[in-house]
């Protein structure tokens, strides 16, 4: 069992410097009611930094934010339970860490609690972790907060895909933009957690380029390499086998308490189609075979955000996989 931090429990944060400089700056020219926009991989240290701005803000200290330092006092100890008054957080998990979609109700509840004096008159800060969760719905209602936020707020709305978030929330936020870390900075953030496994093998399977520590800790607790092997097994399948039988094992990914591993398994799918083009693409003969291969990359691309915008049926998903796996090993990319 994996004992990892969660993002406002962490004491310390590597990367992005020039982000922490932005940060920094933003707090000296006294800009602070504003909205802030961290976007970035997936598990890259958005919501970390988050809550370490948050903590710098609220405990008033006159040292730069460069020269911060978390110390164990009321102010942080509360941050740290989720307690401070002066603190909104808004997951999109659930108390089973589930992911989950954030509906309009919990935007709704945002804008009655911010309409309240914050405490000592202080800055108020709202993390929304992450945006990329919020419904339609939720969208509209957040974009009227933002568009006339109270005095003394400040938002930090977290972003993992800054291509699906509205024109109209973009423009009236301050965009920081997280790089990706080299594989040293990666490791050291995983021993920084104690995160004592093996991780060469995923680290390969993402292709060294996006993948993160927060993304590697996900995984591990989701299971992946059951969830992997799994899919090694769908793969594996073709007329000769036992279609059945692989159904039956994939079908498991639809119960909602296993809605992370099965967005695992989709995303397993759409790096082996990947990988699959990229091959063909070497080989002139199999134009045709290439054309196939990204036909079914964008459809697959459209019919997963689909899934998740509009909450599609997870059973159907699979079984049209299912169908379309087997398509593509008749084509024999493997």
């Amino acid at each position: 069992m994996l004992n990892i931090k969660k993002p406002w429990e962490n004491d310390s944060y590597l990367g992005n410097q020039k982000i922490l400089e932005q940060l920094n700056t933003l707090s000296k020219n006294d800009k602070l009611n504003t909205t802030l926009l961290f976007h970035g991989s997936f598990g890259i240290g958005k919501a970390t930094l988050a809550f370490r701005y948050t903590n710098y803000i609220l405990c008033q200290e006159s040292e730069n934010f460069l020269k911060f330092k978390i110390n164990n006092n009321q102010i942080t100890n509360q941050i740290k339970n989720l307690t401070h008054p002066n603190l909104i957080y808004i997951s999109n998990y659930d108390e089973n860490d589930q992911s989950k979609e954030i509906k309009i109700e919990e935007i709704r509840g945002l804008k009655k609690k911010i309409m309240s004096k914050t405490i000592n008159g202080t800055y108020r800060v709202v993390i929304i972790d992450s945006i990329d969760s919020l419904n339609k719905s939720s969208c509209n209602a957040l974009l009227k907060i933002l568009e006339e936020p109270p005095q003394k707020t400040i938002f930090i709305l977290i972003c993992h895909n800054i291509n699906y978030i509205p024109d109209t929330i973009l423009s009236r936020s301050i965009k920081f933009n997280f790089k990706d870390m080299n594989i040293l900075n990666t490791n050291a953030i995983l021993d920084l957690n104690r995160i004592k496994t093996n991780t060469d093998k995923i680290i390969k399977l993402y292709d060294n380029k996006r993948i993160t520590a927060g993304k590697i800790v996900y995984l591990l607790k989701n299971n992946f390499e059951d969830i992997e092997n799994d899919f090694e097994d769908f793969i594996a399948n073709d007329k000769s086998n036992d279609f059945r039988n692989v159904l039956i094992k994939t079908r498991k990914y639809i119960k909602k308490e296993d809605n992370d591993k099965f967005l695992i398994l989709i995303e397993l799918f759409m790096i082996w189609i990947k990988k699959n083009a990229m091959k063909i693409l070497y080989d002139i003969e199999n134009n045709s075979d290439l054309l196939k291969t990204i036909t079914y990359w964008d459809k697959y691309q459209i019919k997963y955000k689909n899934l998740n915008d509009f909450n599609l049926n997870k059973e159907e998903f699979i079984l049209t996989l299912n169908k379309d796996v087997r398509s593509l090993l008749h084509m024999e990319l493997l």
